[in-house]
């Protein structure tokens, strides 16, 4: 009887116990719908819109911020005065250059007086030797032809020291003359190379001058004056090369999008994608992909329509939905939620 009764309670016994039904943290886990229709493939990555047109404005010499005259967010023109510098070294250096090219001009003058003085000299002396040749000459004929008819009027020493005479005049009158050419020839020369140094010295000159002038910062073409990273102060010293504004050409916006690149390998040029501002949506298509993987994601560019909405403004971040593909006729579930929206913070 006994053992009838442990039978039966061990029978009964079970199937009062509660059933072991496995648990699982509603946390790690999301819940959707199995749909069936169309799927579209997509990828997501945060971004920021850049204009597609920027200028930046750099200094071309180092000196002082003396006056700011307008700030990130204004509206410029081309040729606008934005910024004053001022640096001491660069008007000495001015300075300088056109005290150097007034005095090589003044020396070009008076070389130029100095050359033309003395081919008048030389043709002053050629002109005294043709004139004792010619007289020299005459005398040697005169004696020559009284030799002829009777030696004893004319000594023969007469006749041969009157024409030595004629040949030393005639050679000194050819020297006169090659040293006249000579003069001639290098005197343009000895011009063109002052010339020359002259052109030199008001390139330095000009370059100088273009230093000054560039500390009156104005801006090459109009648009919108953007921020700089680290602004700018009045009294600050800036080097050569350093960024003093940037100017952005409105109108025309394009969004950088940052893609995991695990994801990115299934997007191409050409795909649709959708830009999040957080207010509007703006489809845009992509037009670069950038080969280069940095901090892990790939940076694409993306083109927007001209007619952009109000929210759409340079530097803004976004989220860029590229669309990879769409399937038709397929059962899916819905994709997992950002963490941060299944896991909300109160």
């Amino acid at each position: 009887m006994g053992g009838v009764s442990l039978l039966a309670l061990a029978i009964f016994g079970t199937r009062l116990l509660p059933t072991a039904v496995p648990a699982v943290d509603a946390a790690t886990v999301w819940q959707d719908t199995v749909e069936h229709g169309t799927m579209i493939r997509q990828v997501r990555g945060p971004g920021t819109l850049i204009p597609e047109q920027t200028r930046w404005i750099t200094a071309e010499t180092a000196g002082r911020i003396e006056e700011i005259l307008s700030l990130p967010g204004t509206e410029v023109k081309s040729g606008d005065l934005i910024m004053r510098m001022s640096n001491p070294d660069v008007d000495m250096a001015l300075l300088t250059a056109q005290q150097q090219l007034s005095a090589a001009r003044a020396s070009l003058a008076q070389l130029r007086t100095s050359l033309q003085t003395q081919e008048l000299t030389q043709r002053s002396t050629i002109a005294s030797l043709r004139t004792s040749v010619l007289d020299a000459e005459r005398i040697y004929r005169t004696n020559q032809q009284l030799y002829d008819e009777n030696p004893d009027l004319v000594a023969q020493a007469d006749l041969d020291r009157s024409k030595e005479l004629v040949d030393e005049l005639r050679l000194r009158f050819a020297l006169e003359e090659e040293r006249l050419d000579v003069m001639e020839s290098t005197s343009q020369i000895q011009v063109d190379a002052q010339e020359d140094q002259i052109d030199r010295l008001g390139e330095l000159e000009q370059f100088n001058a273009d230093r000054l002038r560039s500390m009156q910062v104005d801006v090459p073409v109009g648009g919108l004056l953007a921020p700089l990273e680290i602004p700018l102060q009045e009294g600050q010293w800036v080097q050569s090369g350093q960024q003093l504004s940037r100017v952005v050409v409105p109108g025309r916006l394009k969004a950088e999008i940052r893609i995991t690149q695990t994801q990115a390998q299934d997007i191409v040029i050409g795909q649709v994608a959708l830009i999040d501002t957080r207010t509007d949506t703006i489809q845009g298509t992509v037009t670069r992909i950038d080969p280069a993987v940095r901090s892990g994601t790939v940076t694409i560019d993306v083109s927007l329509p001209d007619d952009l909405p109000g929210s759409a403004r340079p530097d803004l971040s976004v989220d860029g939905n590229v669309i990879i593909e769409r399937l038709d006729e397929v059962t899916y579930v819905g994709r997992a939620p950002p963490s941060d929206e299944r896991h909300p913070t109160g």
